[in-house]
């Protein structure tokens, strides 16, 4: 099985790029595979690709950590949980950082930067 292809920077020109690869099984919970392809557009990129954390597009810095999103409508989608004010209660390893929810209105103001900068 395939999930959709997760927005990245191209390794070759740092435009967003797409990110496929099968899925794997990983703690009980279907993800993405690391070892996929990526493709860009802009510069002509396709190639077999090795996924980490720092290859996402969407990324914005809050304190020490990093809250990373697969592609637009993922970050949009965090945008409206931050703003409205939900937390999840169950599992620890579900849940943001702390200081995720304590800097809600940067992130929030972050996620509206770009979402305008890829909306017009």
């Amino acid at each position: 099985m395939q999930l959709p292809p997760i927005e990245i920077r191209c390794p070759n020109c740092e435009l967003k790029a797409f990110f496929y690869s099968e899925t794997i099984t990983l703690n009980m919970k279907v993800v993405p595979g690391l070892e996929g392809k990526a493709i860009c557009s802009h510069c002509g990129f396709n190639s077999h690709f090795a996924f980490s954390n720092k290859h996402y597009y969407y990324q914005i810095l809050v304190g020490k950590r990093i809250l990373y999103a697969r592609t637009l409508e993922n970050l949009i989608a965090l945008r409206e949980y931050f703003k409205e004010g939900k937390k999840t209660s169950g599992d620890p390893d579900e849940d943001f950082p702390k200081a995720f929810y304590q800097n809600r209105d940067k992130i929030i103001k972050e996620i509206d930067k770009i979402v305008e900068e890829q909306t017009c």
